[in-house]
């Protein structure tokens, strides 16, 4: 919650009621979150240069990281628990990488920065190979580990790129701003084809798959 309450809210299923914690110490313009396998929460603060990370019952001091950051706008985290952070108004726009244990002192393993451009909300998939659309670019440009070598570009059917996800089989969805559809590739992504929803799609910024898979 931005706009002037700086907190994050949670909610217990079904979510009828009112929230069963409100998170507001470190919080200055959140804009993005991620949640870990052991529930910890991570928050992306523009306003801040932040990332702040939360242990459940999200009622202590947070965990700061703050090295190389500048105006942060999406988090993601890997299986083995690292942290990607989006640089939003960094010259160049770039990823930062962070390896567990975090902290405020925490210096980025890698600093992504070839092919990216106006960069929105960033994905990585089992394997661990990162995902980031770019809007300047109207591309998806996919990293392997460790991420200094010279990314896969996948196009087709993007306008403004902003948001990614990604299912259990490996399918990649990608929102665009600018055409007011979501388009969807299967691996290995590039150079094949894609599905296109936009049926009741307007000006999407945000993407999250149910467990069954369902946009």
């Amino acid at each position: 919650n931005g706009n002037g309450s700086n907190t994050v809210t949670e909610y217990a299923v079904p979510y009828t009621g009112g929230p069963s914690a409100t998170i507001s110490t470190g919080i200055d313009d959140p804009v993005s979150l991620a949640v870990d396998p052991n529930g910890s929460l991570y928050v992306a603060n523009s306003a801040a240069n932040t990332v702040t990370v939360y242990a459940p019952p999200y009622s202590l001091a947070p965990t700061t990281v703050s090295n190389g950051l500048n105006a942060p706008n999406s988090v993601a985290l890997d299986s083995h628990g690292n942290l990607f952070v989006s640089n939003l108004n960094s010259t160049p726009n770039s990823v930062l990488e962070y390896t567990p244990p975090f902290a405020q002192s925490s210096v980025p393993a890698a600093w992504i920065t070839n092919g990216i451009s106006e960069q929105g909300a960033i994905a990585v998939n089992a394997a661990a190979n990162l995902f980031v659309p770019n809007q300047g670019a109207n591309s998806v440009t996919e990293y392997g580990a460790p991420y200094n070598g010279t990314p896969t570009t996948i196009k087709g059917g993007q306008s403004q790129p902003i948001a990614l996800a990604i299912d259990g089989s490996g399918n990649l969805y990608v929102a665009n701003y600018g055409n007011n559809s979501i388009t969807i590739y299967s691996p290995p992504y590039a150079g094949g084809s894609w599905l296109t929803i936009n049926n009741g799609v307007a000006n999407p910024q945000a993407l999250a798959l149910s467990p069954a898979t369902t946009l």
